[in-house]
């Protein structure tokens, strides 16, 4: 009997990380659990994606891909495969994750798409098309994370990655 708002409201400010085990297994089965969403406008955010990305956020990726696999559609949106490939890199299932990137049909006009590439390209060895790529996104002017670029350019001259990054940097992501 929840408003579609209020659930979308408490969904969206659940922390994304607990000190306490019984906290964060509640929040994975809240999560995670099959339900039926409440009446309401279904525009604006999605629910399941939603969803699925606060299970990444918590380390639940398992639990991230489950749903994503139970979506019922031949087609999925954008951030539901951003989220999906984001999951796979997590849970370093690299294979699923490029798959999932090399078979996105939307065009890698969208900086996550790229880096994915990138990332793909690197883990499949293809190192001078990464450096390519990493190059191309500079003469773009695009802008990436410092991490990002310093893990990149390091993976794709066959380098340990080494970020460097000041101790008041963000942590980097699982790009």
């Amino acid at each position: 009997g929840s408003r579609r708002a209020d659930v979308l409201h408490l969904l969206r400010d659940l922390p994304e990380s607990y000190s306490m085990r019984a906290a964060h297994s509640l929040a994975y089965r809240v999560l995670a659990t099959a339900a039926k969403a409440p009446d309401g406008n279904p525009d604006g955010p999605d629910m399941l994606e939603l969803r699925i990305g606060k299970l990444v956020a918590i380390g639940a990726t398992v639990g991230a891909l489950r749903l994503v696999n139970a979506v019922n559609a031949r087609a999925v949106s954008d951030n539901l495969a951003a989220t999906a490939v984001r999951a796979y890199f997590r849970k370093g299932d690299f294979v699923k994750g490029c798959a999932l990137v090399r078979g996105f049909e939307g065009g890698y006009t969208e900086v996550f798409w790229q880096q994915a590439l990138i990332v793909c390209q690197v883990s499949q060895d293809e190192r001078d098309q990464a450096a390519f790529s990493l190059d191309l996104l500079r003469e773009q002017g695009i802008t990436v994370s410092p991490a990002f670029a310093a893990a990149a350019l390091s993976a794709s001259e066959g380098s340990a990655i080494d970020i460097g990054l000041p101790e008041f940097a963000s942590p980097p992501d699982e790009m």
